[in-house]
């Protein structure tokens, strides 16, 4: 079996870095409106209580997580502006 891949994305001090400030911005301001701690939203979306920590320390992610974090803000803001259940 082979080990599986992981595609990262280091942005930290790159062109993609102020694309991850404005994603966690966007996270914090999600969790805030909704009193959820970075760590419930991390468990929730990725299974992981601390990748947002990580992200913000290190300026890495995995380019999936990066994108389902993406995804799940997108569908539940929509939820949200059109009044429908975000939790």
């Amino acid at each position: 079996m082979k080990p599986v891949q992981h595609t990262w994305l280091d942005v930290s001090g790159g062109p993609l870095s102020g694309e991850i400030r404005l994603l966690l911005e966007r996270i914090e301001k999600f969790c805030e409106a909704r009193n959820w701690t970075l760590g419930y939203f991390g468990k929730l979306v990725a299974g992981d209580d601390t990748i947002i920590r990580r992200l913000r320390d290190t300026g890495r992610v995995q380019a999936r997580l990066m994108l389902v974090v993406e995804q799940f803000l997108d569908e539940n803001e929509v939820a949200d502006r059109s009044g429908g259940d975000a939790q």
